[in-house]
């Protein structure tokens, strides 16, 4: 993503003599749905899901244009409208009666809350209070957007609100709610393969040195889960989990599967040259492959 305004420092030189064409972050987004409608032939279905940074209206009309269904989140004071009422003859209009904004949705006694249960966090269910409806988005100079909105609160804690829409204004709420809650395994999986494979932490100073190397680490975080998955399925056994007195854990987390794997490998690989070496007959083998996997 080449900066609007690149730094005199920087040792980029595409950036500083402006080579390369700057994009905002939704443009570039909308070049991937793009991508991916070209891949993905219609009538199959795609959905993009993503937080409040990509809600904007460019990119809600761009997957609209492409059968793409959105959803991601919304601005509690966000602009919405009623669907508009055109006559035979004359102009039509863009949109309808401005409605009241959802802060004041919230402090409005009148409106009943639905109880539902959705799946959640964790792979929890949870009951949450919802309120929905659909509208057009709107905002001045900017096509229209029909939406279809999710008001949510936390049964229990009230203050808890989080507000959903979805472009395809036939989806039921839950699947809204349930679809936002799955982007939370793709954050999970940034985050592991930073801190357990190294990515975004390599040395390269050329952009393509680094294009090669993102995909295939993120390749290894996939291959590394599948081996272990048919390591079990061999074996019969469970992946250890891995405790200790200040973190204890009810589930298997990667750290856990990257240690299995490791053991498995080099146990099998060394396991008969530990045996001969009388160095280390007096210490436990499994400690030393622990060690060893961890350096």
């Amino acid at each position: 993503m080449p900066p609007e305004k690149p730094l005199s420092m920087s040792k980029n030189e595409n950036d500083i003599k402006k080579l390369k064409k700057h994009k905002t972050l939704n443009e570039w987004t909308c070049q991937v749905a793009m991508l991916l409608r070209r891949w993905v032939k219609r009538p199959k279905k795609i959905t993009i899901i993503a937080d409040s940074a990509f809600s904007t209206y460019i990119l809600a009309n761009t997957c609209i244009d492409l059968g793409i269904i959105f959803i991601s989140r919304i601005r509690l004071d966000a602009r919405i409208f009623e669907f508009p009422e055109n006559p035979k003859k004359g102009c039509k209009k863009l949109t309808g009666k401005r409605l009241p904004s959802f802060k004041m949705m919230l402090k409005d006694r009148s409106l009943i809350l639905e109880i539902i249960e959705v799946l959640w966090y964790g792979g929890k269910k949870k009951e949450i209070e919802i309120l929905t409806g659909t509208c057009l988005w709107y905002s001045y100079g900017i096509r229209p957007v029909p939406i279809k909105w999710v008001l949510t609160r936390d049964s229990n804690h009230k203050k808890e609100v989080a507000l959903f829409f979805s472009t395809d204004v036939s989806i039921s709420p839950s699947r809204i709610i349930e679809g936002f809650v799955l982007r939370w395994q793709l954050e999970v999986t940034f985050e592991e393969t930073r801190r357990h494979l190294g990515m975004e932490t390599q040395r390269q100073w050329s952009d393509k040195a680094i294009e090669r190397t993102t995909p295939s680490i993120l390749g290894s975080y996939s291959i590394i889960n599948l081996m272990a998955l048919e390591m079990i399925k061999a074996k019969g056994n469970n992946i250890p989990i891995q405790t200790s007195s200040w973190y204890k854990k009810t589930h298997t987390t990667f750290s856990d599967v990257l240690a299995y794997l490791r053991d498995q490998i080099l146990g099998k690989k060394y396991i008969l040259w530990f045996d001969k070496n009388d160095e280390v007959q007096n210490r436990d083998i499994k400690e030393i492959l622990e060690l060893w996997s961890t350096a």
